[in-house]
């Protein structure tokens, strides 16, 4: 026999493909986990063979998010539904109904016709995030998509900046 293999050789050796789901970086921050959902965020532009692309297509996700969230909330204070439901089952048959049903006043519902789970992700973003960064969202949203098409020298700071004040406490 050989020497022993030590965990450190491996670690060394072993290349770290760093696949990550976009999904799961959005899941972290929607669940206020920002070391989680930056270390992902890291680890995904680190990875890919475009990060011009991955950068774009992570944002674009965040955007969607982002919509999503500040649609719920509006859409939660206008007709007074409650922010606490935990539960999908009860939310996907009390709540997510009114969130995406016909809205008075309102000639589109933005959330109408889309699959309740990332309503309900949203749902529980919203509630968690701050009134005051939720304020200020569609700014936020906009600089970051401004920063990442050329007004910045490191667009991972400002995709970063964004996951942060989206997970942050």
């Amino acid at each position: 026999g050989g020497a022993k293999i030590q965990l450190a050789q491996v670690e060394k050796n072993v290349e770290d493909r760093g696949q990550e789901d976009s999904f799961q970086i959005v899941d972290a921050i929607g669940e206020g986990r920002a070391a989680e959902a930056l270390a992902k965020l890291d680890r995904y532009l680190g990875s890919a063979e475009d990060p011009l692309a991955a950068r774009l297509m992570i944002f674009g996700s965040l955007a969607g998010f982002c919509r999503r969230i500040v649609a719920v909330r509006g859409i939660t204070a206008a007709l007074r539904l409650p922010t606490g439901e935990r539960n999908y089952g009860r939310f996907n048959t009390q709540w997510a109904p009114k969130l995406q049903g016909e809205i008075p006043g309102l000639a589109k519902n933005p959330l109408a016709g889309m699959n309740p789970f990332p309503v309900f992700k949203a749902y529980l973003a919203a509630a968690r995030i701050p009134a005051a960064t939720l304020d200020s969202l569609p700014a936020r949203v906009l600089e970051t998509e401004r920063r990442l098409k050329g007004d910045s020298g490191d667009p991972d700071a400002a995709l970063a900046a964004l996951v942060l004040a989206l997970a942050g406490k």
